[in-house]
């Protein structure tokens, strides 16, 4: 045997006060001086009152030792997983909707939805009370009819998303209109219901545009690259980030599981406020997006419509519809230097970002206790069985 192959017992200090035998003996000697030292003067190893003191302080350092051991491993069972029912962190901290921005994450959640609104009905049928018959009506009653205007009913609109698909099949808009109505009639807050939900139809934006660039490798990527910014200004989607990245980015577990629980994964408040529905749009924020890609020195030109007449400075958009880049009709013109380098329909080029990213590990299985050692805690020789028969205590 080598000196690096042999195994020498640690002189190193105890990790805790609990582990040393003499030191919890010579406090306890302390003690006893300190409370009976004018009765008991014999403190010798003989003494049966030093030998139940030994005894004890045994016990004591037997049970640190295994309290030393790490959590999982006294929670294990003899298979190694946890024998404790404890409640999972997915099951205990989220909550049912409350706002309706909570309502909004689990609209989004819903495969074959891009976007979506939750706001109060404005405008809603009342209903009539008639003080004679002591009754409620949709129609008003000749006489006697007092109207009460409803409180507590939301509007929902949603933006089909297209490319959503569910076992390699392409979802119908009745299809996804049925999943987010038993969603919100799942977790409907006390006080709410909801109007029929509403999928919108799109409006088509059309973009023409002259783009002076610089140099760059590849002018038909830039084309792409321009079309996608212009396709995701025009309609954003919030988008989810999963749980297993998330975690990574060391976003607080409580923040994660805040409200209801989602499918796909973490949806940030800011993403919610990153993709509104959008009444206007300024030709001066689709330049400054533009300009933002590397690669573009200037926009010389720019006009927007929605199937009308071109606007070259705000177009309002109709609030029945969900905009959207038009890539058969729009044009996108490439010059470097005077020289054309690139122009024609956008279409193939854009595409659309949906909401829906790959959801990743459940997160139940992220979030799995840790895999323990059975020490067999339970399996232990009683204190009584350390005494001489003399004592009569075994």
């Amino acid at each position: 045997m080598t000196m690096s192959d042999a195994h020498f017992l640690p002189v190193a200090p105890f990790t805790h006060a609990a582990l040393d035998y003499e030191r919890l003996r010579q406090e306890g000697l302390a003690h006893l001086e300190q409370l009976a030292g004018l009765a008991w003067t014999d403190f010798n190893d003989h003494d049966p009152g030093i030998t139940i003191l030994e005894q004890l302080c045994y016990a004591l350092t037997d049970l640190a030792y295994r309290l030393d051991y790490e959590i999982p491993d006294l929670l294990a069972r003899t298979d190694g997983e946890v024998g404790v029912d404890f409640h999972p962190p997915e099951a205990m901290l989220p909550n049912a909707a409350v706002t309706l921005d909570d309502l909004r994450r689990l609209v989004i959640d819903v495969v074959g939805v891009r976007n979506a609104w939750v706001l109060p009905a404005a405008g809603s049928p009342p209903i009539y009370y008639d003080e004679l018959a002591k009754g409620i009506s949709l129609t008003p009653p000749q006489d006697n009819a007092t109207a009460i205007a409803l409180r507590g009913l939301l509007q929902v609109r949603y933006e089909y998303d297209a490319a959503a698909q569910v076992d390699g099949r392409a979802l119908t808009v009745a299809e996804v209109t049925a999943a987010v109505t038993h969603v919100l009639h799942a977790q409907r807050p006390l006080g709410v219901d909801f109007l029929p939900v509403q999928p919108l139809s799109p409006e088509n934006i059309e973009v023409v545009a002259r783009i002076e660039i610089g140099l760059v490798d590849d002018a038909r990527a830039m084309l792409a690259d321009l079309a996608q910014c212009l396709a995701d200004y025009i309609s954003p989607a919030p988008r989810f980030t999963p749980y297993a990245v998330a975690l990574q980015q060391g976003i607080p577990l409580e923040t994660l599981l805040t409200g209801p629980l989602l499918h796909h994964g973490y949806l940030d408040p800011a993403e919610l406020a990153r993709a509104p529905k959008r009444e206007l749009l300024h030709t001066s924020d689709l330049l400054r997006e533009m300009m933002a890609l590397p690669g573009v020195e200037a926009v010389t030109s720019l006009e927007i419509s929605a199937g009308g007449p071109y606007a070259a400075w705000t177009l309002p958009l109709n609030a029945e519809l969900a905009p959207r880049l038009d890539v058969a009709n729009s044009r996108l013109t490439l010059v470097r230097r005077g020289q054309l380098v690139s122009s024609g329909s956008l279409a193939g080029l854009a595409e659309r970002a949906g909401a829906k990213t790959p959801a990743g590990p459940p997160l139940e299985t992220l979030l799995a206790p840790p895999a323990g050692r059975d020490r067999h805690l339970g399996q232990y020789r009683s204190l009584m069985h350390q005494f001489p028969d003399l004592y009569g205590v075994n």
